[in-house]
């Protein structure tokens, strides 16, 4: 006979009732009172597609009362709107979502552990997680990158107490966390949490480089608290603090001794919408956490689906194979341009298209390592580096990258920071006659061999610049000359790469600083641009603007600050961002409702608690 406490009998029972009339609750109850066991089993993946309910004798995928599809998650008092779902086309219709079932995601990623504190769990693919299971202190909205609580009860701030700014210039940062937040066993999250996966972080053996970083700037013995009051004292004031406890561990559970051998093939007790069941392979199970306390605007338990499961797959081919043959129900984060062609033009298949964090772009040289690449460089001259961002045509190199995707770019902060986006570059897309001063010049481009898409741009630069008497001299090297003999030593003019974004408003102005602020090797302004003493009017406006931009505390002055410095970085042609790489998910809509990719914040399954089984 089932225990009183049996998570997965109890999951049927509340899943259930605010979804159906008081006589079918009633029948349920007496079925639970009269010892009649129920189907699945706490290590088994519950809620098979074609499974009957034995003490009601239905089909296990119940339907929702007044199903709205487009409606908010709640998770506590915290809000995430998702995207109305659109149907993939006319003759599909949209089904209310059922609870029960299953569906199968297919990553592309080869982690060797599931354990992302460590360094063999420094893979994308891990982030599929995050929105399953993982409790954040605070995190990233999936579709709009901007900060919000998790399991706490507010953001801090100077105006509400929650940051203050001691004599010695430190910081302390306090949380008080929400008093439904529970892990899927029941035990309410607690300081103690925020202190282990603090010991852990600076303690635990085989520790990633970076999250230990990170940990590092909390000053030694400032985490305190009790029950569900948190602070902790950072070294400076920063908004960084946002990324500290994005991954909470629970303390009465995870020991500091054996952490990084014990989890790599498990995972710790789960406070999201779904909880870790076992990993069999390249597949991680997860099946519904009733505990989270997750619904939708109507009161609706979520998720819908019993299970889900995500399946590791070595390459966007594999992903691609998966998907069409029906092995997989979705698949992402797809990259190839080509393979996604191949899905989007099979009819039962759907794709959502979005773009970053990877972004191509254009950059000058401002050091006097250009001379060693052309002696007669006059690429200090604005008007000639003007003339080159209006005459190329970003949405043809972005047409040659990303074929029937294409979509140039206007901005470097828009895949960090989406709302922050002005278009800064989209001036140069305007008509605009020759300057006499130009003609004549000579540009030497580098970038690197062996890629097809840069030796388009290159050959495009040529043709284009040409027209106004621009003469473009290109070299194409291989990958590592490129980077050690050419761009992080700065000799070059003008080169082509790409830019990985730093997700969210503190990794916005973090890229700033470190890509055309900050020299090698603290940094990477390979471009050098507003560096020396002898600064133009723009430029000494550009440091004042970098200095202490990571001491800023409120997210209004912090993007005030940031659009700014764009600004000036698209007025000056620094740089001229192109196209980002695409970043897509793919789904079988027959099959799964309610899919909708988000961005690489929570990824593929940032909305899995409102997908629902249409089999």
């Amino acid at each position: 006979m089932p225990k009183a406490d049996d998570p997965d009998l109890f999951r049927r029972l509340t899943r259930r009732l605010p979804l159906v009339g008081g006589f079918v609750a009633i029948v349920l109850l007496l079925a639970f009172a009269s010892g009649i066991r129920f189907a699945g089993d706490s290590d088994d993946v519950p809620g098979d597609q074609d499974e009957v309910d034995v003490a009601s004798g239905q089909d296990s995928r119940i339907e929702r009362r007044d199903p709205e599809p487009s409606s908010p998650v709640t998770l506590g008092p915290t809000t995430l709107a998702t995207p109305a779902i659109q149907p993939p086309d006319a003759s599909t219709p949209i089904e209310d979502p059922t609870y029960g079932g299953s569906v199968t995601v297919g990553v592309v990623g080869t982690p060797d552990s599931l354990n992302p504190f460590v360094a063999e769990g420094n893979d994308d693919a891990v982030q599929a997680f995050r929105s399953l299971v993982w409790a954040s202190a605070m995190q990233l909205d999936p579709q709009t990158l901007e900060p919000r609580p998790g399991v706490v009860v507010e953001t801090p701030t100077l105006g509400n107490g929650g940051l203050t700014i001691n004599q010695d210039g430190t910081m302390t940062v306090r949380y008080e966390i929400r008093q439904d937040a529970v892990w899927e066993d029941g035990v309410s999250l607690t300081f103690d949490d925020f202190l282990r996966t603090y010991e852990v972080a600076t303690s635990a053996a085989n520790i990633n480089p970076s999250v230990f970083a990170r940990y590092a700037s909390i000053v030694e013995g400032s985490v305190l608290g009790e029950g569900a009051s948190v602070s902790f004292t950072v070294g400076r004031p920063s908004l960084g603090f946002v990324e500290l406890f994005d991954i909470l561990l629970p303390a009465h559970q995870v020991e500091v001794g054996g952490f990084a051998s014990e989890w790599n093939d498990e995972l710790w007790l789960s406070a999201g919408p779904f909880r870790f069941v076992r990993r069999s392979g390249d597949d991680v199970v997860f099946a519904a956490n009733p505990a989270a306390g997750i619904t939708d605007e109507d009161g609706n338990p979520l998720p819908f689906l019993d299970a889900l499961t995500i399946r590791f797959l070595r390459s966007d081919s594999e992903a691609t194979d998966a998907l069409v043959a029906g092995d997989v129900d979705i698949a992402g984060t797809l990259q190839d341009r080509r393979l996604i062609e191949q899905i989007d033009d099979e009819p039962d298949l759907d794709v959502d298209v979005r773009y970053g964090p990877k972004w191509e772009q254009l950059s000058f040289q401002f050091g006097e390592g250009r001379f060693d690449e052309n002696p007669d460089s006059v690429i200090d001259s604005l008007e000639l580096r003007q003339e080159v961002a209006r005459r190329i045509d970003r949405t043809a190199l972005a047409e040659l990258a990303l074929g029937r995707y294409a979509k140039s770019v206007d901005s470097m902060i828009a895949f960090s920071w989406p709302s922050a986006d002005t278009g800064a570059w989209s001036i140069y897309d305007e008509a605009h006659e020759l300057e006499a001063c130009c003609e004549g010049a000579v540009i030497a481009f580098v970038t690197s061999a062996g890629d097809e898409q840069r030796a388009a741009s290159a050959a495009h630069l040529v043709e284009r610049l040409d027209q106004v008497g621009v003469r473009i001299e290109v070299e194409l090297e291989e990958l590592g000359r490129f980077f050690e003999e050419k761009v992080i030593p700065g000799r070059f003019e003008l080169a082509e790469w790409n830019w990985t974004a730093t997700l969210g408003p503190v990794g916005a102005a973090s890229d700033l600083v470190d890509r055309y602020a900050t020299l090698a090797p603290d940094g990477n302004n390979f471009s050098q641009f507003a560096v020396g003493d002898d600064l133009s009017e723009a430029e000494a406006e550009f440091r004042d603007l970098v200095n202490g931009l990571d001491a800023v505390l409120s997210y209004d002055d912090l993007r005030e600050r940031v659009t700014r410095i764009e600004r000036i970085l698209a007025d000056q042609v620094v740089l001229i961002p192109l196209f980002a790489d695409l970043n897509v998910g793919a789904s079988r809509p027959s099959v799964v409702g309610g899919f909708v990719h988000a961005t690489p914040e929570g990824g593929i399954t940032a909305t899995a608690a409102t997908w629902w089984d249409r089999r």
